[in-house]
């Protein structure tokens, strides 16, 4: 354990000393993940090549290996964010000539520090060697020069740290309110057309009876029935069998209803 945190010091101390002075001497617990601290040292060693092959004058691969580093520190950040990885992944940004980004990622160190699992003269050492990369990198020329090998810092005013948002909660589908209010349509209208067929079977037979009573006084066997007694039971009669209409197309349109809340 003890050989883990002296080398990844060194990758630190390492990387730190391309652009000034070594970072912090102190011992730098391993990270809590086993795959982040296999990119972390990835990302260390593919600084140190971009800038040994920068140093050489191999300016095009000494680029692209210092933006494989950073890509690769980007996705240890959003894993497993951590004061010295935001340290390494501002001097690896600075390292390409991106100070504003730079600056960004040294105050997302800034602000983890407290919470790292460090002594306390440890952190005192990273919190100072970091504002001192900040000021450093602001205060550097911002004119511009003429196209060269490695391009010039750019220098803007410093933004607060960007720490990678927590994923947000997933939001909780609505498909089952909706499904079940839809239920209630179709079971009101199936209810509805209940009741208007119970209607319409009360009056007929409310209308048979009438026709019974009258067969029963010799209406039209002895008698002559009153055209008002005949009109009466007829308009019961029709009145049911409106009824008994409105009551199936209620039923048809019932029917449509529940196929359409099946297959929703």
């Amino acid at each position: 354990m003890l050989r883990l945190l002296a080398a990844l010091f060194v990758c630190i101390a390492f990387g730190a000393s391309t652009v000034h002075a070594d970072g912090p001497r102190s011992a730098l617990p391993p990270l809590s993940s086993g795959d982040a601290q296999a990119r972390y040292a990835r990302a260390l060693s593919l600084y140190s090549r971009g800038q040994t092959l920068l140093r050489s004058g191999e300016t095009l691969r000494g680029q692209q290996l210092l933006d494989q580093a950073i890509d690769v520190l980007r996705t240890v950040v959003a894993v497993e964010p951590r004061a010295w990885v935001f340290y390494s992944l501002g001097q690896a940004l600075r390292m390409r000539g991106d100070c504003e980004a730079a600056v960004v990622a040294y105050r997302g160190a800034l602000a983890l520090i407290p919470r790292e699992p460090l002594e306390e003269q440890a952190k005192v050492a990273l919190e100072a060697r970091t504002k001192q990369q900040i000021g450093d990198c602001v205060t550097e020329s911002p004119v511009a020069a003429t196209p060269t090998a490695r391009p010039p810092p750019v220098v803007l005013q410093p933004q607060q740290p960007v720490v990678p948002p927590p994923p947000e909660p997933l939001a909780v589908p609505r498909a089952t309110r909706a499904t079940r209010y839809s239920l209630v349509l179709p079971a009101t209208t199936a209810a509805l057309a209940v009741v208007v067929a119970a209607s319409g079977g009360a009056l007929y037979a409310m209308s048979s009876l009438r026709y019974h009573d009258l067969l029963e006084d010799g209406c039209g066997v002895t008698q002559v029935c009153s055209r008002s007694s005949i009109d009466g039971a007829r308009a019961i009669e029709r009145a049911a069998i409106g009824l008994f209409v409105l009551g199936g197309a209620i039923a048809a349109v019932d029917v449509g209803l529940w196929s359409a809340w099946r297959r929703h």
